[in-house]
Order: structure tokens, then sequence, then C-alpha cells
């Protein structure tokens, strides 16, 4: 479950084998999206990458949805790991402004 309000991260690793530009969807805790965002990789490497993003709705129906380039298109071969899902804790004293440091629980 998530809680409105909180933020999280979601942190993974990629390969795209095909393409560079990923989509990927977030569900919000009532299962409606709240935001979707593309980022850009390194074709044909092992890219490591953090998203953080803070939730409107509380409940059990939060969800990550990766798609396989922006297009979607059939053929595009993508290879994810690691993935993992945390509330993201805010640090007062970090030096970047409004910084967020992902802590496992």
């Amino acid at each position: 479950s998530v809680v409105a309000g909180k933020t999280y991260s979601v942190q993974f690793h990629v390969y795209p084998d095909h393409g560079t530009e990923a989509r990927l969807i977030i569900l919000d805790g009532d299962g409606s999206q709240l935001t979707t965002h593309n980022p850009n990789f390194a074709q044909d490497d092992w890219n490591y990458y953090t998203y953080f993003f803070t939730m409107t709705e509380t409940g059990s129906s939060a969800k990550v949805i990766f798609h396989c380039g922006a297009d979607n298109a059939d053929g595009n071969t993508w290879y994810v790991d690691d993935v993992s899902v945390s509330e993201a804790v805010k640090i007062k004293d970090f030096s970047k402004e409004n910084g967020y440091w992902d802590i496992d629980s």
C-alpha cells in the first residue's frame, strides 16, 4: 500500500537493446494514472535509474509500468533488473535543495 502525500522512488537497471527512450507510467494508490515519465537511456548498455514521485491517493492499487520504447512498438527488446520501490525520506540538512535520500526499510 501507498499513502497520499508521501514520496516514493522507483530504482532499476535497464538494458535497451532497441531504442533509447522508454515510458515509465506510475499508477496512484487508487489505480488511476499519477504520472508518465519518458527517460532516455544509453542503448546496448546497462543504465541505472531512479525516479521520485509523490502519491495523491492512499491505496493498494499503485503500480509501476514499463513501456519498451516511446512508441511501444513491436520488436523492442529491453531488459529490466533489480527493480525496487520504496518510500523516500526527506533529509533537512541535505546539501541539495529539496533533495531526497532513498532508504531501504
